[in-house]
C-alpha cells in the first residue's frame, strides 16, 4: 500500500528529533569525559603531593631512628621506619597506577575528539557548498 501523504514528512521529523536527542547526549558525554580527565588529574596531583609528604616523613623517622638514644626509642623508630616505608611503595605504585591510567584515557579523549573533528569538518564542507549551490536565487 502507498504511503500517507506527509508520511515521509513525519518519518523525517522523527529522525530529526532522534538526532538531536542524540546530540545533546553526545555532549552530555563529552563533558562528562571533560570532568573525569580533570578528576583524574587533580587525584594524580593528590597523590604526588602525598607521595611527597611521605617521603619526608620517611626522612624524619630514619633520622630519629640514628638519633635515638635508647634501645627501646631506636625499636619504636624502627618499627615507624618500616611502615612508612611501605606506605610509600603502596602510594607509589597507586600513583604509577593512576597516572597511567589517566594517560591513556587522554588518548582515547584525544582520539575521539580528533574523529570528531574530521567529521565537523566534512560537515562544514557539505554544508557550504550546499549553501552556495542551493542558496542562489533564481
Amino acid at each position: 500500500p502507498p504511503a500517507a501523504p506527509g508520511a515521509g514528512v513525519a518519518a523525517a521529523a522523527g529522525e530529526a528529533v532522534a538526532a538531536a536527542g542524540g546530540d545533546e547526549a553526545f555532549f552530555a558525554e563529552a563533558r562528562q569525559e571533560e570532568q573525569m580527565a580533570k578528576q583524574q588529574r587533580a587525584n594524580v596531583r593528590e597523590l604526588e603531593q602525598a607521595l611527597t609528604a611521605d617521603v619526608a616523613l620517611l626522612r624524619e623517622s630514619g633520622a630519629m631512628q640514628r638519633a635515638a638514644a635508647t634501645p627501646r626509642a631506636r625499636s619504636i623508630a624502627k618499627a615507624q621506619v618500616l611502615k612508612t616505608e611501605q606506605l610509600v611503595k603502596d602510594l607509589s605504585l597507586m600513583l604509577k597506577s593512576s597516572r597511567a591510567a589517566a594517560v591513556q584515557d587522554a588518548r582515547k579523549m584525544l582520539q575521539q575528539a580528533n574523529e570528531v573533528r574530521a567529521v565537523a569538518d566534512e560537515m562544514t564542507k557539505v554544508a557550504a557548498e550546499q549553501v552556495k549551490i542551493l542558496g542562489r536565487s533564481r
